[in-house]
């Protein structure tokens, strides 16, 4: 069972390295400019994040038959801040002028962190307020 997902796994790094191999390469031969194999590798990392966001509710299984909804819903919204800063992060490299661009993505992606920490104080905090462990 633990094969699909690996194989799988494996399979999307190696595409990353043809990837950024193919980008170096372009450079290397004056096909692109200088700075397209950065830029294109900045891209592919953000896809990455949006990608791993978008999977964390779906892979995610319960780890409780009683396990409250607020987790699920924790998770759903993890999920959507991930993957929204992914995109976010993508779009921050293929268009934010290249100096300021690193600062940007993780400036994003830092908010989207920041409020993944908020959702989870909230979500524990609700859940002692009704009595019911933290999970």
């Amino acid at each position: 069972m633990i094969r699909k997902p690996v194989l799988s796994n494996i399979i999307f790094a190696l595409l990353i390295v043809v990837i950024a191999f193919v980008l170096k390469r372009a450079a290397a031969f004056h096909v692109v400019s200088g700075d397209i194999p950065m830029r294109g590798f900045q891209v592919l990392m953000g896809l990455v994040i949006a990608s791993y966001g978008n999977a964390i509710p779906k892979n995610l299984l319960r780890i409780r038959e009683d396990e409250d909804g607020r987790i699920q819903s924790l998770r759903r919204t993890c999920g959507w801040l991930l993957t929204v800063a992914g995109l976010g992060f993508a779009a921050v490299w293929a268009w934010a002028p290249l100096s300021e661009a690193a600062d940007w993505s993780m400036a994003v992606v830092a908010t989207a962190i920041g409020l993944i920490a908020v959702c989870v104080l909230l979500t524990h905090m609700a859940q002692r307020r009704t009595g019911q462990p933290p999970r």
